[in-house]
């Protein structure tokens, strides 16, 4: 056997298996490449918009998602968005989503490149309408309702309470203190105050002796209104006079004529007995 035959055989295998070596080698390595632009890839970024401004708040697989938040190469991407304040903000549509547009406030797009998905609101307008003070009245509103839609309108009408009386409107708008009711045509939030004001009522105490009489006799008075007060005496007594509310003589005079003023009247008719 030839020795130099069989070294240059041994000599020519490794250089093969070196060859198929190197080859294997540089096969995963592409293949390695590969995987890493399948599975990293091109990044995309997905722009997210409300319109009105801050009118929606977006959710993808349940949880916040910001404008800006990037996907690889065709990823499929759910958004949800939801109004930023229920019943202030109504979900109209989707602008950017192609075919995939609908009003269910979800869509799924893929993400085969930079998108911008735009949620587009309709803004309802709030009408807060206040008693002052609160125990004064009440306001009814109709239609009645927490917002209300550009250029619709809404009736208010105050109403007070027995022992107050409606002075007038006050917030974002002037009006004569008549005017109990009134429409109001919405271009924006608003927020309206029925001032109301306490009426006066006439108390009377006795002394044992005698009655007091009142005209008019009513449970609560206007301002300025006049009162007559007439004391009678019983059988045996006679009257003296008029006590204030801390028990000072006031006058004799019987029938007495009071003016009202914005606080209660309260007074004692004094009886001695004889």
């Amino acid at each position: 056997m030839n020795t130099q035959s069989i070294g240059k055989r041994s000599r020519l295998g490794a250089a093969v298996l070196g060859a198929v070596t190197v080859a294997v080698a540089a096969g995963m390595a592409l293949l390695a490449v590969c995987a890493d632009n399948t599975a990293g890839g091109t990044q995309y970024t997905l722009t997210l918009k409300s319109e009105p401004a801050g009118s929606g708040i977006f959710s993808e697989g349940g949880k916040a998602i910001e404008s800006g938040a990037t996907f690889s190469s065709g990823t499929k991407v759910t958004v949800t968005v939801s109004p930023k304040v229920a019943g202030k903000y109504v979900f109209l549509g989707w602008s950017g989503a192609g075919d995939a547009a609908d009003t269910t406030g979800q869509v799924t797009i893929t993400m085969d490149g930079n998108k911008t998905l735009t949620a587009k609101f309709l803004e309802k307008f709030a009408v807060t309408a206040v008693a002052d003070p609160v125990a004064g009245g009440t306001i009814n509103r109709t239609p009645d309702s927490a917002y209300y839609a550009l250029n619709s309108g809404v009736a208010l009408r105050a109403i007070a309470n027995p022992g107050y009386k409606f002075l007038g409107w006050d917030g974002d708008t002037t009006l004569p203190a008549d005017n109990v009711l009134f429409t109001h045509r919405i271009t924006d939030d608003v927020k309206f105050i029925a001032k109301f004001q306490q009426m006066p009522q006439v108390l009377i105490e006795t002394t044992d002796g005698g009655s007091v009489s009142i005209d008019p006799d009513k449970d609560y008075y206007e301002k300025d209104e006049k009162v007559t007060l007439t004391a009678t005496a019983e059988k045996g007594y006679l009257f003296t006079g008029w006590l204030d509310s801390t028990g000072k003589f006031l006058t004799d005079s019987n029938p007495y004529i009071i003016t009202i003023d914005d606080t209660d009247v309260t007074l004692t008719a004094e009886f001695m007995s004889f």
